[in-house]
């Protein structure tokens, strides 16, 4: 449940995303891009944000460890990944 409603915020985010980069930039695929980017990453957290402080517990670790700097900083580091890895397949490579 946690990771469906990171699925659908990211998707609403998504869409506002694609629209707005596409009004600025005249681009729809890096609107595109940058939509799927934010609906993997809003997924992604949530995954994370409910899976890593249970791993944390069942390996007698204190949860809200995992739960605070250590999940933010997972997070951060995967979405910028996976914004680079979806650009990366979308976007032509120019020389």
């Amino acid at each position: 449940m946690e990771t469906a409603t990171g699925g659908l915020i990211g998707a609403a985010l998504a869409v506002l995303a694609f629209f707005g980069v596409w009004l600025i930039f005249g681009n729809a695929m890096i609107g595109f891009g940058v939509g799927i980017s934010l609906f993997a990453a809003g997924t992604m957290a949530s995954a994370i944000g409910l899976v890593l402080p249970w791993i944390l517990s069942r390996a007698d670790i204190d949860p809200a460890f995992g739960s605070g700097p250590v999940a933010t900083i997972i997070q951060d580091v995967l979405t910028i990944l996976i914004y680079f890895a979806v650009m990366t397949m979308l976007l032509p490579v120019s020389t």
